[in-house]
């Protein structure tokens, strides 16, 4: 079976390395940023102009877009 993490890795690595913005949506809600660290396949931690710190567990994501 694949896990969420498996399928949204590489876009978590694409943000990761080229330092591109990645929106998560999640809830009904959405939050912008770069990822700047994947913690292990549970979760992913990200800053944006506003935090300098957001951590998101990927099975709490519903989708991603990368700008």
């Amino acid at each position: 079976m694949t896990t969420k993490f498996e399928i949204y890795k590489e876009v978590f690595e694409t943000s990761r390395d080229e330092k591109r913005g990645l929106t998560v949506y999640f809830g009904g809600q959405s939050i912008a940023g770069v990822v700047i660290k994947i913690i292990e396949t549970e979760a992913i931690e990200m800053r944006s102009r506003e935090f300098s710190r957001i951590v998101v567990c990927v099975e709490a994501i519903d989708a991603l877009a990368v700008g």
